[in-house]
């Protein structure tokens, strides 16, 4: 989807879940994974607490860069250097910075932020625990 106003368009990155819903159906990856921060961001959205111009993406073990409306199945699969090659999760990520972001937070470990950091310079590094991490990542939605 094109966006006509670009001035205060928001991006949040998100680390797959090894937490998935019990389904055998495919489903977007935002309700497919159900760790705390997936259900830190459905429960805003279902709040009406995430705006429309906050765009969403998942760093998926299997699927490499996605955004969250994406249909996926339920795997089991972390995230490795050869995953992100085959999906091309480092040249998307890339390209989807090259958009106005007025600002970037990645909510990831360090392993999976480990293989993104060297193109996500601008970005708020949520940093911490997981509690830790959630609680950044909720402050800033609210500030949205």
């Amino acid at each position: 989807m094109f966006r006509q106003n670009f001035l205060h368009m928001h991006l949040l990155l998100l680390a797959c879940s090894q937490k998935k819903v019990n389904t055998k159906d495919a489903l977007p990856a935002i309700e497919l994974y159900d760790g705390p921060a997936y259900r830190i961001v459905r429960k805003m959205g279902r709040e009406g607490k995430i705006p429309n111009y906050l765009d969403i993406y998942i760093v998926s073990g299997k699927y490499g860069l996605i955004p969250s409306w994406q249909k996926i199945n339920t795997y089991d699969q972390r995230l490795t250097y050869d995953i992100i090659v085959k999906t091309g999760a480092h040249a998307k990520l890339r390209e989807l910075l090259y958009l106005p972001y007025q600002q970037v937070l990645a909510n990831m470990g360090k392993e999976y932020l480990s293989y993104f950091e060297d193109i996500l310079g601008g970005a708020i590094l949520v940093k911490g625990r997981i509690g830790e991490k959630n609680s950044l990542m909720k402050k800033w939605l609210l500030q949205l």
